[in-house]
């Protein structure tokens, strides 16, 4: 007489569900790092310096009047940008 000897799933078992939220992880980040990963880099850090900036002038301008004015300019220098670029450089 054979025993059954197939393989069993233990749907309990953490490693299971570890095990293909692992696969799934190295999987992106090995299509992330052929096309987009250092695009998306770039993003990071020009996000991250955008909000340092943002922090260290709201903490040194003495006014809440004053950190308003300076997020309008900011604000104002964004949309110049993106206007430039959308009649400009990607046309």
């Amino acid at each position: 007489m054979e025993e059954d000897v197939s393989p069993t799933l233990d749907y309990a078992s953490p490693w299971v569900i570890t095990g293909g939220l692992l696969n799934k992880a190295q999987d992106l980040l090995v299509r992330a790092t052929r096309k987009g990963f250092w695009p998306m880099c770039d993003q990071g850090v020009v996000s991250l310096g955008n909000f340092l900036t943002t922090i260290f002038v709201a903490r040194g301008l003495a006014t809440k009047e004053e950190y308003g004015l300076f997020g309008v300019l900011l604000e104002f220098m964004f949309f110049l940008n993106n206007l430039q670029g959308g009649l400009i450089t990607y046309p």
